[in-house]
């Protein structure tokens, strides 16, 4: 007997885009409260000015559920993922302390991906929707994640993503961040 392949985000989940920046506050009062927000001292105020800073176009994105008569309320989302499609280059180079890994350039960032549900898919169905979206510009996708989150490794790992640099000191003293890539096909 073959096991039943669950979809990604079975849990009745849709996307939309967030264009009011207002939604994104309950966003960065729950990541702040969690790891490796929470553990990496970064507050929600400092999440909010990130994600208002105009050194790149930033795409935000949440997943919801659509039963509810309330998608757009915060208690519906599952997932709140944030990218660049431009300044990433900026954002590695500045975390890494140096240039880019050699035969590595330009991509999409991946800069958060939050989830207040876990193993039902809303992760995957994020980070696929920022690849699709990434994938008409771009090649590659960068993204970092911290050395001691060894949850979040697997799923990036599992969804093909590779290690090609670390990061040491990176967001606070003693931290260190892998940086993860993947190549898109167009």
């Amino acid at each position: 007997m073959t096991k039943k392949k669950k979809k990604a985000a079975d849990i009745g989940t849709i996307l939309h885009k967030i264009v009011d920046q207002s939604a994104l506050r309950p966003w960065a009062d729950y990541m702040a409260g969690v790891d490796p927000w929470k553990r990496l001292e970064i507050t929600a105020d400092m999440l909010v000015m990130g994600w208002a800073a105009t050194d790149a176009v930033r795409y935000f994105f949440s997943a919801a559920d659509p039963r509810s008569a309330k998608v757009h309320d915060f208690e519906h989302e599952h997932g709140l993922i944030v990218f660049n499609l431009e300044g990433g280059r900026a954002v590695v180079e500045k975390f890494l302390k140096g240039p880019m890994p050699s035969g590595y350039g330009d991509g999409g960032y991946v800069s958060a991906i939050a989830t207040k549900v876990r193993h039902k898919g809303t992760g995957k169905y994020l980070l696929s929707a920022a690849e699709r979206v990434i994938s008409e510009k771009f090649a590659r996708i960068y993204l970092f994640v911290s050395e001691s989150n060894h949850a979040a490794q697997r799923f990036y790992k599992s969804a093909g993503y590779e290690e090609i640099a670390r990061a040491h000191d990176c967001l606070k003293a003693g931290n260190t961040e892998l940086l993860l890539t993947k190549a898109l096909s167009g």
